[in-house]
């Protein structure tokens, strides 16, 4: 065989490897459904977060069938698998709507279902319930990614993308070998954060009424509220208060962190503009009034030159 004929057939795949190549690195190029999947179980840095992704699916559907709910596991698998394949941006709202409803009910059916408020307050640190968090949240967190990988990372400036606005996605060739290793870390640290807050929720009870309105009860005495007591606040209430004050409390902390921290990333000459532009919002009325006085002098002068000239004009013409 000559090699003119074997030039098409190495050419190809050569061809294949360069268009490849081009949608790892480049994240402006908008994908076909085709080339989704290509990416989605070829790409290994994508594939990754695809099959985190299906083993969070997974692990739902096993918790929720373990509890009676595999109605509900099944439906979320089915709403998680059109999501990571078919870029559905609305399955995670619909897997975690789906979620809470199947907890609540777990046969489907609201006909017979009974409050079990002990679920609320003696669920903590129990194996099933951390396993069915991490699941639920690496689920959502590797949705978002893949969306970012094979769909848009950023918004569009306007409420709909236009015909001529280029996709940005986020290249796969940007992919560090250590980030789904951290994401892990990062999600699994907020999972036992939320429970340690679910427990000192439970844990504290409010009276209004008293000199110190925080009383420690423990996990012994959880059943016992003071809703007889004089100012005292439902079991539901004080988790409600607390959870808005620990809330505003973490976005202070997080503000005074973060922004102490952009402080200290600053370079120099931003740092410099930044006081340049505070110097003037502090001194703009001040500057203004210099100013107006400035102008006003520089009138008055001209009014008097003028004044002083025509009189000058007219004394020469009497002589």
């Amino acid at each position: 065989m000559s090699p003119q004929s074997r030039t098409p057939e190495t050419s190809a795949p050569d061809a294949k490897a360069a268009q490849s190549e081009l949608l790892r690195e480049d994240g402006s190029i908008e994908l076909t459904q085709r080339t989704r999947f290509h990416l989605l179980f070829n790409d290994p840095a994508i594939r990754n977060y695809v099959i985190a992704a299906f083993s969070a699916l997974a692990m739902i559907f096993l918790i929720l069938a373990q509890q009676g709910g595999d109605l509900g596991g099944l439906l979320i698998v089915v709403i998680g698998t059109a999501g990571i394949t078919l870029r559905w941006t609305a399955a995670p709202a619909f897997v975690l709507f789906v979620l809470t409803y199947f907890m609540v009910f777990p046969t489907g059916a609201p006909i017979g279902a009974t409050p079990m408020s002990w679920e609320i307050e003696e669920g903590l640190f129990r194996p099933h319930d951390l396993m069915l968090a991490m699941a639920v949240m690496v689920y959502v967190a590797t949705q978002f990614r893949i969306l970012g990988f094979v769909h848009q990372a950023i918004a569009v400036e306007g409420a709909v993308r236009r015909h001529d606005e280029p996709v940005t996605r986020r290249p796969s060739a940007v992919i560090s070998s250590s980030e789904l290793g951290m994401l892990m870390f990062v999600l699994f640290v907020m999972v036992v954060v939320g429970q340690l807050v679910w427990w000192v929720l439970n844990s504290v009870e409010i009276m209004p009424g008293e000199e110190f309105p925080f009383k420690w009860i423990g996990t012994s005495r959880r059943y016992r509220r003071l809703e007889d007591a004089p100012g005292g606040m439902p079991a539901g209430l004080t988790r409600f208060v607390l959870m808005i004050g620990l809330f505003g409390f973490g976005v202070l902390l997080a503000r005074l962190v973060f922004g102490y921290w952009r402080l200290r990333a600053m370079p120099p000459a931003e740092g410099a503009m930044i006081l340049i532009d505070d110097g003037w919002l502090e001194t703009k009325r001040e500057r203004s009034r210099q100013e107006k006085w400035r102008i006003w002098g520089r009138e008055r002068a001209k009014t008097m030159a003028e004044a002083e000239a025509k009189e000058a004009a007219k004394t020469k013409g009497k002589r």
